[in-house]
């Protein structure tokens, strides 16, 4: 006698579904509340000025938010502290420059 088995789908039976762009976005905002302090002090430390700090997290979250959608990175964590620690020098530099 033969018991059913479950089926298991295979990789050809999965049919997967790209997330929207409005559920791209609210997974990035999440992503960006939950690192906003640690952006923060990574940019503080660099420009050592708080309100460029917060100028520099703004630009690089609304850089990221802009290349979002060709985005294949596997840590967009990692990718938006890169940018926040691009543009800390960047400004950083220009700070230096206009003293």
């Amino acid at each position: 006698m033969v018991t059913p088995t479950a089926s298991v789908p295979g990789p050809s039976s999965r049919s997967p579904i790209p997330p929207s762009p409005a559920s791209a976005e609210a997974g990035f905002d999440a992503m960006v509340r939950e690192r906003i302090p640690c952006l923060l002090a990574i940019a503080r430390r660099i420009v050592e000025q708080e309100d460029e700090a917060r100028d520099v997290v703004d630009e690089a979250t609304e850089i990221a938010r802009a290349m979002l959608e060709e985005f294949r990175a596997q840590s967009p964590g990692a990718w938006l502290q890169g940018l926040v620690v691009g543009l800390s020098v960047i400004r950083s530099e220009k700070i230096r420059h206009t003293r």
